[in-house]
Protein backbone atom coordinates (compact mmCIF):
# COMPACT_ATOMS: atom_id res chain seq x y z
CA UNK A 1 0.00 0.00 0.00
CA UNK A 2 1.39 3.72 -0.54
CA UNK A 3 1.76 5.90 1.69
CA UNK A 4 -0.43 8.79 2.07
CA UNK A 5 0.23 12.50 4.34
CA UNK A 6 -2.29 14.41 6.07
CA UNK A 7 -1.36 17.73 5.91
CA UNK A 8 -3.48 20.48 8.00
CA UNK A 9 -3.74 23.69 7.27
CA UNK A 10 -4.97 26.58 8.98
CA UNK A 11 -5.45 29.00 12.27
CA UNK A 12 -3.77 31.68 12.10
CA UNK A 13 -3.10 33.30 8.89
CA UNK A 14 0.39 35.12 9.64
CA UNK A 15 1.90 31.84 9.40
CA UNK A 16 0.59 31.16 5.71
CA UNK A 17 -0.25 27.72 6.64
CA UNK A 18 -1.82 27.34 3.32
CA UNK A 19 1.65 28.00 1.43
CA UNK A 20 3.82 25.95 3.36
CA UNK A 21 1.46 23.16 2.85
CA UNK A 22 1.49 23.46 -1.09
CA UNK A 23 5.41 23.59 -0.53
CA UNK A 24 5.70 20.19 1.45
CA UNK A 25 3.13 18.55 -0.80
CA UNK A 26 5.66 19.25 -3.30
CA UNK A 27 8.63 17.81 -1.46
CA UNK A 28 6.31 14.60 -0.83
CA UNK A 29 5.50 14.32 -4.57
CA UNK A 30 9.20 14.54 -5.21
CA UNK A 31 9.43 11.16 -3.22
CA UNK A 32 6.12 10.12 -4.79
CA UNK A 33 4.41 10.45 -1.67
CA UNK A 34 0.58 11.20 -1.82
CA UNK A 35 -0.15 14.24 0.37
CA UNK A 36 -3.54 15.78 0.99
CA UNK A 37 -4.42 19.51 2.12
CA UNK A 38 -7.28 19.52 4.67
CA UNK A 39 -7.90 23.46 5.48
CA UNK A 40 -10.56 22.30 8.42
CA UNK A 41 -10.12 19.76 11.19
CA UNK A 42 -13.07 17.81 9.93
CA UNK A 43 -11.00 14.82 9.02
CA UNK A 44 -9.89 14.20 12.57
CA UNK A 45 -13.49 13.64 13.24
CA UNK A 46 -12.84 9.67 11.42
CA UNK A 47 -10.77 7.58 13.01
CA UNK A 48 -11.00 5.10 9.95
CA UNK A 49 -9.79 8.43 7.96
CA UNK A 50 -7.05 8.62 10.02
CA UNK A 51 -5.74 5.04 10.06
CA UNK A 52 -5.16 5.62 6.09
CA UNK A 53 -2.46 8.15 6.66
CA UNK A 54 1.10 7.48 7.59
CA UNK A 55 2.39 10.76 8.81
CA UNK A 56 0.16 13.88 9.86
CA UNK A 57 1.53 17.61 9.89
CA UNK A 58 -0.38 20.38 11.20
CA UNK A 59 0.20 23.31 10.14
CA UNK A 60 -2.13 24.83 12.57
CA UNK A 61 -1.28 27.85 14.78
CA UNK A 62 -3.63 28.99 17.53
CA UNK A 63 -6.91 26.46 17.07
CA UNK A 64 -8.88 24.56 19.04
CA UNK A 65 -9.49 20.56 19.35
CA UNK A 66 -12.54 19.27 19.98
CA UNK A 67 -12.69 16.25 22.33
CA UNK A 68 -13.31 13.77 19.59
CA UNK A 69 -10.31 15.34 17.23
CA UNK A 70 -8.05 15.40 20.01
CA UNK A 71 -8.61 11.82 21.02
CA UNK A 72 -8.63 10.41 17.70
CA UNK A 73 -4.82 12.18 16.50
CA UNK A 74 -3.24 10.90 19.77
CA UNK A 75 -4.74 7.51 19.16
CA UNK A 76 -3.20 7.47 15.67
CA UNK A 77 0.09 8.70 16.78
CA UNK A 78 0.15 6.11 19.38
CA UNK A 79 -0.94 3.64 16.97
CA UNK A 80 2.24 4.56 14.39
CA UNK A 81 1.35 6.92 12.08
CA UNK A 82 3.91 9.85 12.22
CA UNK A 83 3.89 13.48 13.72
CA UNK A 84 5.16 16.39 11.69
CA UNK A 85 5.63 19.81 13.06
CA UNK A 86 6.52 22.68 11.96
CA UNK A 87 6.80 26.41 13.41
CA UNK A 88 3.44 27.08 14.28
CA UNK A 89 2.63 23.50 15.28
CA UNK A 90 4.16 24.32 18.55
CA UNK A 91 1.23 26.79 19.22
CA UNK A 92 -0.97 25.01 17.13
CA UNK A 93 -3.68 24.11 20.65
CA UNK A 94 -2.28 25.79 22.69
CA UNK A 95 -5.27 24.92 25.41
CA UNK A 96 -4.47 21.03 24.48
CA UNK A 97 -2.04 19.24 26.86
CA UNK A 98 -2.45 15.73 25.04
CA UNK A 99 -1.41 18.08 22.27
CA UNK A 100 2.19 19.56 23.47
CA UNK A 101 2.81 16.27 25.33
CA UNK A 102 2.51 14.74 21.96
CA UNK A 103 4.49 17.04 19.98
CA UNK A 104 6.84 17.64 22.87
CA UNK A 105 7.16 21.25 23.45
CA UNK A 106 5.20 24.53 23.48
CA UNK A 107 6.01 27.99 22.08
CA UNK A 108 5.88 30.86 24.57
CA UNK A 109 7.67 33.58 22.78
CA UNK A 110 9.68 34.81 20.42
CA UNK A 111 12.13 37.56 21.81
CA UNK A 112 13.18 40.14 19.39
CA UNK A 113 10.67 39.40 16.34
CA UNK A 114 11.79 38.11 13.10
CA UNK A 115 15.93 38.81 12.94
CA UNK A 116 18.83 36.98 12.01
CA UNK A 117 20.32 34.22 14.02
CA UNK A 118 22.42 31.27 13.98
CA UNK A 119 21.76 27.52 14.23
CA UNK A 120 23.68 25.08 15.78
CA UNK A 121 23.60 21.54 14.62
CA UNK A 122 23.91 19.38 17.92
CA UNK A 123 23.41 15.63 17.05
CA UNK A 124 25.86 15.48 14.21
CA UNK A 125 25.14 11.60 14.16
CA UNK A 126 21.05 11.44 13.79
CA UNK A 127 19.61 10.56 10.13
CA UNK A 128 18.41 13.72 10.21
CA UNK A 129 21.11 16.25 10.85
CA UNK A 130 23.86 13.97 9.83
CA UNK A 131 26.22 16.18 7.56
CA UNK A 132 24.41 19.28 7.88
CA UNK A 133 26.73 22.48 8.70
CA UNK A 134 25.70 25.21 11.03
CA UNK A 135 24.16 27.70 9.45
CA UNK A 136 22.50 31.35 9.66
CA UNK A 137 18.49 32.64 9.30
CA UNK A 138 16.28 35.01 8.80
CA UNK A 139 13.20 34.36 11.19
CA UNK A 140 11.45 33.79 14.52
CA UNK A 141 13.79 32.36 17.18
CA UNK A 142 10.91 30.25 19.16
CA UNK A 143 11.30 30.16 23.42
CA UNK A 144 9.67 27.02 23.94
CA UNK A 145 8.75 24.81 27.07
CA UNK A 146 9.94 21.33 26.30
CA UNK A 147 9.31 18.17 27.48
CA UNK A 148 13.20 17.27 28.60
CA UNK A 149 13.00 13.48 27.36
CA UNK A 150 13.18 15.14 23.61
CA UNK A 151 16.39 14.37 21.65
CA UNK A 152 17.17 17.44 20.65
CA UNK A 153 19.08 17.69 16.85
CA UNK A 154 19.55 21.87 16.58
CA UNK A 155 19.58 24.66 18.94
CA UNK A 156 20.53 28.55 19.13
CA UNK A 157 21.20 31.22 21.72
CA UNK A 158 19.35 33.48 23.00
CA UNK A 159 21.71 36.44 23.33
CA UNK A 160 19.91 38.20 26.71
CA UNK A 161 19.47 41.65 24.85
CA UNK A 162 16.18 41.27 22.61
CA UNK A 163 14.13 42.99 25.33
CA UNK A 164 15.94 43.34 28.21
CA UNK A 165 13.13 44.63 30.34
CA UNK A 166 11.10 41.04 30.09
CA UNK A 167 11.42 38.16 31.70
CA UNK A 168 13.60 36.55 28.73
CA UNK A 169 16.89 38.50 29.11
CA UNK A 170 18.95 35.38 30.11
CA UNK A 171 21.03 34.01 27.43
CA UNK A 172 19.87 30.52 27.17
CA UNK A 173 19.89 27.53 24.81
CA UNK A 174 16.85 27.40 22.70
CA UNK A 175 15.96 23.82 21.09
CA UNK A 176 15.18 24.26 17.58
CA UNK A 177 14.25 20.82 15.86
CA UNK A 178 13.84 17.84 17.89
CA UNK A 179 12.52 13.97 17.84
CA UNK A 180 10.48 11.86 20.45
CA UNK A 181 8.71 8.76 20.67
CA UNK A 182 4.91 8.84 21.10
CA UNK A 183 3.43 5.30 21.66
CA UNK A 184 4.34 3.50 18.51
CA UNK A 185 4.39 6.91 16.47
CA UNK A 186 7.34 8.86 15.82
CA UNK A 187 7.54 12.85 16.47
CA UNK A 188 9.87 15.30 14.57
CA UNK A 189 9.47 19.27 14.96
CA UNK A 190 11.46 22.04 13.60
CA UNK A 191 10.71 25.53 14.79
CA UNK A 192 11.78 27.72 11.94
CA UNK A 193 9.27 28.37 8.96
CA UNK A 194 7.72 31.58 9.76
CA UNK A 195 7.00 32.53 6.35
CA UNK A 196 7.38 30.56 3.43
CA UNK A 197 10.65 31.74 2.34
CA UNK A 198 12.66 30.00 5.73
CA UNK A 199 11.92 26.75 3.57
CA UNK A 200 14.21 27.92 0.96
CA UNK A 201 17.19 27.87 2.75
CA UNK A 202 18.92 24.60 2.43
CA UNK A 203 19.52 23.37 5.80
CA UNK A 204 15.52 24.26 6.50
CA UNK A 205 14.51 21.77 3.22
CA UNK A 206 16.72 19.16 4.22
CA UNK A 207 15.64 18.95 7.90
CA UNK A 208 12.02 18.65 6.76
CA UNK A 209 12.61 16.69 4.04
CA UNK A 210 14.66 14.00 6.48
CA UNK A 211 12.19 14.68 8.72
CA UNK A 212 9.18 13.12 6.78
CA UNK A 213 10.63 10.43 6.05
CA UNK A 214 11.92 9.64 9.42
CA UNK A 215 8.72 10.41 11.17
CA UNK A 216 6.02 8.65 8.32
CA UNK A 217 4.92 4.95 9.64
CA UNK A 218 6.89 2.55 8.18
CA UNK A 219 4.89 -0.79 9.30
CA UNK A 220 1.89 -1.05 6.74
Amino acid sequence: MSSKTLILAGGWEGHFPLEIAKIIKDIEAEKNIAAFIHTDLSVLETPETLASFDLVIPLWTMGTLSESQSKNLVTAIESGCGLLGIHGSADGFRENIDYQWMLGGQFVAHPGGVKNFSVQISNVDHEITRGIQNFSIHSEQYFVHIDPSINILATSTLKGDEEPEAWWYSKVTLPIAWTKNHGHGRVFYCSLGHHPIDLDVPEVRSMISRGLDWSRRTNN
